[in-house]
C-alpha cells in the first residue's frame, strides 16, 4: 500500500507503517492552492500543478494514482500493491496486475490473489481447479491433491521405463 501525505498533515507526522506500506511525505511547500502537489514534485523530471508527475528520473516508476476525480502522478521506487514495474526505453511506469491479482511480477504472472481467489500456476482463478486444493494454511492458494501427485509420478516412471526399453 503507498500513502501518499503532506508532512505538515499531523496523521503523517505519527504515522506507524504495517509491513509492505511505503509512506510518502511530500513537503507541505509543494503544496499547490488546491491542496494538491505543486509544480516541482520529488523525484519528477516534468510536473504539472494539477496533476503531479508526468515523467520521472531514471530508475524511478512513474504511478499514476487518483485523488478524487484528478489523475496524480508519482515517481516511485517501487511501484504499490496490485501493480508491477515496467521498464521501457521512453519511461518506466507502474502498470496494474491482472484481476483479482493483490501482487504481481508482469501482467501475466500473479504471485498473490486477492480475498476470494485461488492463485495456480501464476493465474488467479475462483475456484482451485480439478486435481488441486486450497493449501493447507493458505486460502488462497492451490496445491495439487495428494493423489493427484502420487498418480503424476507413476506416469512419468512408466514413460521413463517404456523411453528405455529396447525397440524390437
Amino acid at each position: 500500500m503507498v500513502i501518499v501525505g503532506f508532512m505538515s498533515d499531523p496523521w503523517v507526522r505519527g504515522t506507524v507503517l504495517s509491513a509492505g506500506t511505503v509512506l510518502i511525505a511530500v513537503p507541505g511547500d509543494l503544496r499547490g492552492p488546491d491542496g494538491g502537489p505543486r509544480g516541482s514534485c520529488p523525484g519528477c523530471v516534468s510536473c504539472s500543478e494539477e496533476n503531479g508527475c508526468l515523467s520521472c528520473r531514471d530508475k524511478l516508476f512513474l504511478h499514476i494514482g487518483r485523488a478524487g476525480l484528478r489523475q496524480v502522478g508519482l515517481c516511485l521506487h517501487d511501484c504499490p500493491r496490485g501493480h508491477f514495474g515496467l521498464r521501457a526505453r521512453d519511461a518506466n511506469r507502474c502498470k496494474r496486475c491482472g484481476p483479482a491479482c493483490e501482487s504481481c511480477f508482469s501482467q501475466d504472472f500473479c504471485i498473490r490473489c486477492t480475498s476470494g481467489s485461488f492463485l495456480h500456476r501464476g493465474k488467479c482463478r475462483p475456484t482451485c481447479p480439478s486435481g488441486t486444493q486450497p493449501r493447507p494454511g493458505d486460502d488462497r492458494e492451490c496445491q495439487e491433491n495428494s493423489m493427484s501427485r502420487r498418480r503424476g509420478k507413476k506416469e512419468r516412471a512408466q514413460q521413463k521405463e517404456r523411453k528405455l526399453e529396447p525397440s524390437p
